[in-house]
């Protein structure tokens, strides 16, 4: 009897542990990022120049786009950082409720959620596409349920495009020469059916750039 009650007094204790617990770094980043999926946008002026701030915040990740007046682009990944998005460069997000309010190059501005939602379907991408990388063309091929092949310098590379309200969350897999570990965002040269390129943003990626369709 007395073993029964102590195996049972064991059995509660640990229970209660495990109740106890506190979520992880890893959940409470989930958590976050889950709480705020969506695309945050605004267009600001720097050094007399316009720009286009997009912020793409999917379940695996958060893409911050960033656009000058001749259409270039560079990109950054976030990590979330006392509920904080952090990005390369001192550069940071903060949750105000109705968007974001973000620190970019020691400048303050308000990027406000874009509702609209595009009506192309992840199947409606599948192709062939080509993109420079490097001064040099990779090959890849999207298929129907948003897997994606590229060929580059002899080196598969393997990821997937998944449909966000209005914007697609990329996510490379794996690379046979190396690791690919970002996450980013892809928008369709149009909102029509059968788009034939994609904008496509993975920050220190030899994929990212402009996917056109063969």
């Amino acid at each position: 009897m007395k073993k029964l009650l102590l195996l049972s007094a064991i059995a509660l204790s640990l229970s209660g542990c495990n109740l106890d617990n506190d979520p992880t770094e890893e959940e409470l980043t989930h958590e976050y990022l889950s709480e705020h999926v969506g695309l945050y946008e605004t267009a600001y002026e720097l050094e007399g120049h316009a720009m286009l701030a997009r912020l793409a915040v999917s379940d695996l990740g958060a893409t911050l786009v960033l656009t000058n007046d001749t259409e270039v682009s560079i990109s950054l990944s976030a990590e979330v950082v006392d509920q904080n998005l952090e990005f390369a460069s001192q550069q940071s997000c903060t949750d105000v409720g109705s968007g974001f309010s973000c620190t970019l190059t020691s400048q303050t501005i308000n990027l406000a959620r874009i509702d609209t939602r595009h009506y192309t379907a992840v199947n409606q991408l599948a192709g062939d596409y080509r993109v420079i990388a490097e001064e040099q063309v990779a090959d890849i091929n999207l298929d129907s349920q948003g897997t994606f092949v590229a060929q580059f310098q002899g080196c598969n590379i393997t990821g997937t495009i998944s449909t966000e309200n209005t914007f697609f969350s990329v996510t490379p897999a794996a690379n046979s020469c190396g690791s690919e570990h970002a996450v980013g965002v892809a928008f369709s040269n149009n909102y029509e059916f059968d788009p034939t390129s994609l904008e496509v943003y993975l920050p220190g990626s030899v994929l990212s750039g402009e996917w056109v369709k063969m």
